[in-house]
Formats: C-alpha cells, sequence, structure tokens
C-alpha cells in the first residue's frame, strides 16, 4: 500500500476545487461591499454609544475622545453609503430610461 503525503494530497483537492469556482460578477461585488461597510457602520455606532456611555457614568476622560472620533468616523462612512445608495438608484433610473 503506498502512503501519500497528507499535504500533497490536499493541495490536490483544493486545485480540483478552486476550478470550480467562478468570478463574482459586479453585482454580487458590489453588494458584498455594501454588506461589509454597514457591518463597519454598525460598530461605529456601538463605539460610539459605548464610549459616551462610559465617559457620562464612568467620567473616563479619554472615551469622550474615543467617542467623538468613533461619531466622526460614523459620520463620513454613513455619507458614503448614502453616496452609494444615490448612485445606484440614480443608475437603475438611466437604465429605466434607455429600455422605454
Amino acid at each position: 500500500m503506498a502512503k501519500y503525503n497528507i499535504f500533497f494530497v490536499r493541495k490536490v483537492l483544493v486545485l480540483e476545487e478552486r476550478g470550480k469556482i467562478k468570478p463574482l460578477n459586479q453585482i454580487t461585488k458590489d453588494r458584498l461591499v455594501v454588506i461589509g461597510l454597514l457591518a463597519l457602520e454598525v460598530g461605529f455606532v456601538y463605539n460610539v454609544v459605548v464610549n459616551f456611555y462610559h465617559y457620562l457614568v464612568k467620567g473616563m476622560l479619554y472615551n469622550l475622545v474615543l467617542g467623538v472620533l468613533a461619531t466622526l468616523g460614523t459620520v463620513i462612512l454613513f455619507v458614503y453609503l448614502i453616496v452609494i445608495l444615490v448612485s445606484f438608484l440614480d443608475k437603475r433610473k438611466v437604465i429605466r430610461s434607455f429600455q422605454k
């Protein structure tokens, strides 16, 4: 009975599976970007709430600074998401106008 190197067998299996994977289309990539940005936005909002809570209840001054920074990050990310949404809706409007 022949002995196989487990790393070689695993590498062959990975290469076989890699051949079956299709590249993502642009719509899927855009959706994944929006999902990732929404998750990042939720993290920023959570940090804002937690840091301001710690500042108000426990009186930790550095949490005020962190809360302000998290608020700025939240605002910037929220504006970016709104721009993505508006551009998406604008593209749909243009596409519908071409169909008519």
